[in-house]
């Protein structure tokens, strides 16, 4: 029987994107020791693939390489790459045990410096999935140029074991016979920040199935648009062409039962406005459309940035396109119906780009006990229907009490006037409170009582934040512990 070795934190960060990044980082700087599980070969997600960031135009790799750099170099963050979570349980004691899978990486993590001679002497060239397909990679490389771990990663299925990587490379760090191993982990929480995906471009029939060259997805279009882009500009992929006539075809994956997919993906129409516009930048001679079924400008300062594309001289067509064909010359027509002027038109197109829907990119079914909803995200209490999550009383919840380690100020003595923090069941006293955590009545004007919990990070307490850790956090309650009472303000920091 294979024994392994557990390792132990007080968090578990399940997906190293964006948001897994800034939630790891903020516990790190709390004290709290985390583990960042990453399937992918580098931390950073979709969004250190992205060019620029809606509303701002904010380079989207300046936000996100600094707080990779960060989680990387951060004392009390372990990172986890290239990892498959296997299962997720809790014992009785409200540990939370992982296994995990790491996938080969075919080089010593250990003695791999990232020189890159492996990838500069391989004789076999790939499409690289960094760079939409447009680019070619090694065989055997480092992911991006700023990936993180800058680290090699030898692809099986096209290396053809020439064994010049190993033979090149100067700490003897190449392993072809290196197999997956289970990795343990313990924690007293988890988060989960698994982001999303795209729906495949193969399902749509109507458009093409992905066999039309100059029908691309949004996020090809994001590399195309980035400062290291494949082309280090806007060009045709079929021919290298700059095109003069560029078209954006909304809801391509999302609000079609046809697809399974009903929902709005809520962020199509904003990223599709913020490439049109980078795009009247690079190309301002091209004549940009969007066809669109509702425009969703949901957030701050959206509609004044919808506005300003149309005062850019963006086309905005509302129509539902039906069809689109390869026509001459590498264009495409766009068939569609036009709701404002009535009839079914069509135009043509150099390129089209299309604003596929947004799905799950992790499901939980038979790893961990979350539950999700008929859309396949993951779901979570409404704060307005159950604001102290009644019924879970060791569980993280919101509280009536307005003081950030759970208590109001009569616990402590104050004579400022507060709303009593009540129990979870509703039996609160009139003058003062109970603590809701085991039960019990504290006199007024205590200064200490025996049940205080250690204090939790804001943005995994308010679920407005954006972060699904808030669901995750509902569910693994653990990080929120028993404590002795010792009146030491100093050792639970305001949050």
């Amino acid at each position: 029987m294979t024994r392994h070795q557990t390792h132990r934190f007080d968090a578990l960060v399940i997906g190293g994107g964006i948001a897994g990044l800034q939630a790891a980082l903020d516990l790190a700087d709390q004290g709290y020791t985390v583990a960042v599980v990453e399937k992918d070969v580098s931390i950073g997600g979709t969004m250190i693939r992205l060019s620029k960031v809606f509303p701002t135009l904010d380079c989207a790799s300046c936000i996100t390489t600094p707080k990779m750099a960060a989680a990387a170099h951060h004392e009390k963050i372990t990172l986890f790459t290239s990892c498959e979570l296997e299962s997720l349980e809790k014992d009785d004691s409200g540990a939370i045990h992982a296994r995990v899978v790491k996938r080969p990486r075919y080089v010593d993590e250990n003695r791999c410096i990232g020189c890159r001679q492996c990838e500069y002497h391989c004789p076999v060239y790939v499409p690289d999935p960094n760079q939409g397909n447009f680019a070619a990679r090694k065989a055997i490389c480092v992911p991006f140029s700023n990936a993180v771990p800058q680290i090699a990663v030898l692809d099986p299925d096209h290396c053809m074991l020439c064994g010049t990587c190993a033979s090149v490379c100067p700490t003897d760090a190449v392993r072809y016979d290196q197999e997956p191993r289970t990795v343990l982990i313990e924690a007293e929480a988890v988060v989960v920040t698994t982001g999303f995906s795209v729906t495949p471009l193969e399902d749509k029939a109507q458009y093409g199935k992905g066999a039309i060259p100059n029908v691309i997805t949004a996020l090809q279009m994001e590399r195309l648009l980035a400062p290291h882009g494949p082309y280090n500009r806007v060009l045709r992929p079929s021919d290298g062409m700059e095109p003069d006539s560029i078209a954006f075809v909304q809801c391509a994956g999302s609000r079609d039962k046809s697809m399974g997919v009903p929902y709005c993906s809520r962020v199509c129409c904003m990223y599709a406005i913020k490439q049109a516009m980078l795009l009247s930048g690079a190309l301002p001679l091209a004549d940009i459309t969007i066809y669109y079924m509702d425009i969703r400008a949901f957030g701050k300062n959206y509609e004044q940035f919808f506005q300003n594309a149309q005062a850019m001289g963006i086309r905005f067509v509302k129509a539902k396109v039906a069809l689109i064909e390869p026509g001459e010359n590498g264009s495409v027509t766009v068939r569609y119906e036009d709701q404002m002027n009535g009839g079914a038109t069509s135009a043509t197109h150099d390129l089209v780009v299309l604003s596929l829907g947004k799905l799950p990119a992790w499901n939980p079914a038979g790893r961990a006990p979350i539950e999700t909803g008929p859309d396949g995200f993951i779901t979570g209490p409404e704060p307005k229907l159950a604001p102290h999550l009644d019924g879970c009383r060791r569980d993280l919840r919101r509280r009536s009490c307005r003081r950030p380690q759970g208590y109001c100020g009569q616990h402590r003595g104050s004579k400022r006037r507060r709303r009593p923090c009540g129990d979870l069941s509703g039996r609160a006293k009139k003058g003062h409170g109970q603590c809701g955590l085991r039960g019990q009545a504290h006199p007024k004007g205590e200064s200490s009582w025996k049940c205080r919990k250690r204090p939790f990070p804001r943005f995994l307490k308010n679920p407005g934040s954006g972060f699904t850790s808030a669901t995750a956090a509902a569910t693994f309650p653990t990080m929120w512990t028993w404590k002795s009472c010792a009146p030491r303000r100093k050792e639970f920091p305001v949050w």
